[in-house]
């Protein structure tokens, strides 16, 4: 995903990136409220970006789009959203709190995202098991066989 969010700000967008947890509402709302609750927090990260300040990315990620955000010149070509970790926090936290006839909150956004009406574009990243865990797990399959 870093490497898409570096393509992103490189061709005149801007990326911003994100764990799905800290997108989740503070309350219980429906899956439109939620839409609109994601347009928000990306309007208002826009603007703390171009202030050198994230409320969603932290490290190195949040220093990058502030330092490439104050480079800025001009329009962009977009907005991408990258959310990372849904694995962690969407049965959870996602669904308790935006809640749905369907138990699937996510698809007023994605409707939103298709039709070009969510103000971004979304990326989401879903790894049931990490690659480090993979990697760990074959290591120790690998003491066994050959």
């Amino acid at each position: 995903m870093y490497d898409l969010l570096k393509f992103t700000w490189e061709n005149g967008g801007i990326g911003i990136y994100t764990h799905l947890e800290r997108t989740v509402p503070d309350r219980e709302m429906g899956s439109s409220e939620y839409a609109e609750h994601l347009k928000e927090l990306v309007l208002k990260e826009i603007n703390l970006l171009s202030e050198g300040k994230s409320d969603l990315m932290r490290g190195e990620v949040r220093d990058y789009a502030a330092k490439r955000m104050k480079e800025r010149v001009g329009q962009h070509t977009g907005v991408v959203l990258f959310v990372d970790e849904l694995e962690q926090h969407y049965r959870g936290k996602l669904i308790q709190k935006v809640v749905t006839d369907d138990n699937s909150p996510m698809r007023e956004i994605i409707a939103r995202v298709n039709r070009g009406d969510a103000g971004f574009y979304l990326v989401l990243a879903f790894a049931p098991v990490s690659f480090t865990n993979s990697a760990k797990e074959k290591l120790k399959l690998a003491d066994f066989f050959p």
